[in-house]
């Protein structure tokens, strides 16, 4: 099973353009144990090395992030407030940069770590191989992974493109189970133009500053994250 999550890694990074819309549902627990299920959709543009584009639109928030190899802005529309930080020249720096200084983790940022030194492949405890299923019309292989206070499955395509089509996580350590689920729909043969990851900030826009870790936790992060 490692084997094929190494597989799936590999072809990631052989992508150097893509355009990726997911679907997602967050379970969140109330202090009576209810928990409640919220449905959003992301859409990723992305483009090897240095350009990211993020719009995370949820029942709770939306927020826009752009990535141009040189700066990294955070937007919120509904509210008309911006924040943007010099940034490092790759999208990989910039995952790292991004959690370590200000606390912020990009929903399902896997995706740009599998395949690289960074996925933490040995925090895996067991794998087991479900079997084939359909995921929007494509054939698929089901894993399940566990970690330590983490239960993941992923969905993985079949054939000469390995890409990932589902994922769901399910956090453990907490009784009542919450779960995240993502199910992916991917475009790499679009054109990205270079444009989708500028941005311009609109009329009515105010800027802020981002604040540190030592200061606050970001509240554009979700989920999406199982390594």
């Amino acid at each position: 099973m490692l084997d094929e999550l190494n597989k799936m890694g590999a072809y990631l990074r052989t992508l150097n353009m893509f355009t990726l819309q997911v679907d997602t549902t967050l379970d969140e627990v109330l202090l009576s144990g209810q928990k409640l299920q919220f449905g959003g959709k992301l859409t990723y543009k992305y483009r090897k090395p240095n350009g990211l584009f993020l719009n995370l639109d949820t029942d709770r928030q939306q927020r826009q992030f752009f990535f141009d190899g040189k700066t990294f802005t955070l937007y919120s529309p509904r509210l008309h407030f911006y924040a943007s930080t010099p940034a490092p020249a790759t999208v990989k720096e910039l995952l790292s940069d991004l959690k370590n200084k200000f606390g912020i983790e990009l929903p399902i940022s896997d995706l740009f770590l599998w395949g690289t030194d960074a996925a933490n492949v040995s925090a895996i405890k067991s794998a087991i191989a479900v079997g084939p299923a359909r995921i929007n019309g494509a054939v698929c292989e089901h894993f399940a992974f566990r970690q330590e206070g983490v239960d993941w499955q992923l969905w993985v395509r079949q054939g000469d493109k390995p890409l990932p089509c589902r994922l769901v996580i399910t956090t453990t350590d907490d009784d009542a189970k919450p779960q995240y689920a993502a199910t992916f729909t991917w475009d790499a043969s679009t054109p990205v133009p270079e444009s989708a990851f500028s941005f311009t900030a609109p009329k009515d826009a105010h800027r802020i500053r981002f604040a540190t870790t030592d200061a606050t936790a970001d509240t554009a992060k979700e989920p999406g994250h199982v390594q």
